[in-house]
């Protein structure tokens, strides 16, 4: 790990960064490293809990807001997909933000949007202040999901970087779980609960930008500095790595994941049975998926990163195939509940976390920041579409042609990481810089 340190002081940036005290360039160990990458992952516990809140204000702001109708499913899908478009925003400036600024100043911000989101929308009276406010809440997304598994990469060794990088992801996951169990407990407010379930999040929010103060610039920034030139990812050497990049961060969206969280309760509604037993079962799925976590956290330096993909997406394939038959076929609500769970499980293990594990070990550190804001753009881009889009599809192809929509996409998911994903556990950053440019050189 000294020596990657070494490597990177020496790169062409080096200069322009001007003096970096030594002692930043020295690598983070035990408790202190542990302690760092828990608080940076604190970003990713607010980018779930504010993916996934909404689910809970959904069937209570369609009707505070009149969306009803053919308009109003356009409007309502507006409204949940709102988050997502500031996402997109959100991951073009990080990119730009974390070369100028640093991964730390980066993150404060994000923790900044986040509080001022909660709070207007809890307290939202129109339909456009309320947009707004999701919006904005989306550019904390959009930052936070890109800076937190970076800065956890370029601290962490190497055999502990799959597993530490992971931990944004299990904060995502619990996130998740935790606005699923508060949307539960705070329903018996009544019809104004929901803006308690979206002003909640202030404490988190306050408390993760609190704990930043705490925490250093990432060495890597600080050897490398500010200046990267975005023009540099239309280099040759790239190519292959951005091929790649697009490719796995659009199957991770576009096979459903978050048009599914987002709608939980919905679409659970559909399967037959009151909206309190919805919620109940929203809980349950979140807490399959923060199990499942755990596991893939466990398993990614040991099994790797292309073995989890590839059981992950055989899971999610078969998941999805088997609701679209459920929802067609009339079966039971249980069926319907278990293959949900099985899909998000499968999930949890594979796209979920290995996605960003793979964005922030593939590209060479002078471009990180620039590569992952764009494929993290295009990410988002989908998920929203398909966010956007969900309300619509059920109400057109009914949920067996969505599903069955879903997993087909997850199929094709499943040939593209067969044919094109490459290894990544147990290399160093430099190493893997190393080896993929080579492969890419051989690949044109």
């Amino acid at each position: 790990m000294n020596h990657s340190m070494g490597d990177v002081a020496h790169s062409k940036h080096g200069p322009q960064a001007g003096e970096v005290p030594k002692q930043a360039l020295t690598p983070l160990s035990g408790a202190r490293l542990l302690g760092v990458a828990c608080t940076v992952a604190l970003g990713g516990f607010l980018v779930g809990f504010d993916a996934t809140v909404i689910s809970g204000a959904v069937p209570f702001i369609r009707g505070y807001f009149n969306l009803e109708g053919t308009s109003g499913g356009l409007q309502l899908g507006w409204a949940v997909s709102s988050l997502g478009w500031g996402a997109m925003a959100g991951n073009l400036a990080a990119g730009f933000l974390n070369d100028r600024f640093g991964r730390r100043t980066v993150l404060l911000l994000a923790a900044a949007l986040f509080l001022a989101s909660s709070l207007t929308a809890a307290c939202a009276t129109t339909f456009a202040v309320f947009v707004a406010a999701r919006i904005c809440g989306g550019l904390g997304v959009g930052t936070a999901i890109l800076t937190a598994p970076m800065y956890i990469a370029e601290i962490a060794p190497a055999h502990l970087r799959g597993r530490l990088v992971s931990l944004n992801q299990l904060m995502i996951v619990i996130g998740i779980s935790v606005s699923f169990f508060s949307n539960y407990f705070l329903l018996s407010l009544g019809d104004e609960s929901w803006r308690w379930m979206l002003g909640v999040q202030a404490v988190p929010a306050t408390l993760f930008f609190l704990l930043l103060t705490r925490v250093p610039e990432s060495p890597r920034w600080l050897a490398v500095g500010p200046g990267v030139d975005f023009r540099d990812l239309l280099a040759k050497r790239l190519r292959w790595v951005l091929f790649f990049g697009f490719g796995i961060a659009f199957f991770q969206q576009a096979t459903g994941i978050n048009a599914i969280f987002y709608y939980l309760p919905t679409i659970f509604a559909q399967a037959g049975g009151g909206l309190a037993t919805a919620f109940g079962q929203s809980v349950f799925v979140g807490l399959v998926n923060l199990g499942m976590t755990f596991v893939a956290i466990w398993l990614i330096d040991r099994l790797g990163r292309k073995p989890l993909l590839l059981i992950g997406l055989t899971g999610m394939t078969a998941a999805l195939l088997t609701i679209s038959w459920a929802f067609n076929s009339g079966a039971s609500s249980v069926v319907i509940l278990v293959a949900i769970a099985a899909y998000v499980a499968s999930f949890a293990i594979s796209l979920g976390p290995v996605m960003w594990v793979m964005l922030s070990e593939i590209f060479p550190t002078e471009q990180r920041a620039a590569a992952i804001g764009v494929v993290g753009f295009w990410n988002s881009l989908v998920s929203a579409s398909i966010t956007l889009l969900f309300p619509k599809e059920l109400s057109s192809w009914g949920p067996g042609g969505t599903f069955l929509a879903y997993g087909l996409i997850a199929g094709a998911g499943l040939l593209f990481i067969a044919v094109f994903a490459p290894e990544t556990k147990g290399k160093t950053l430099e190493e893997l810089a190393q080896m993929l440019t080579p492969a890419v050189e051989r690949k044109r």
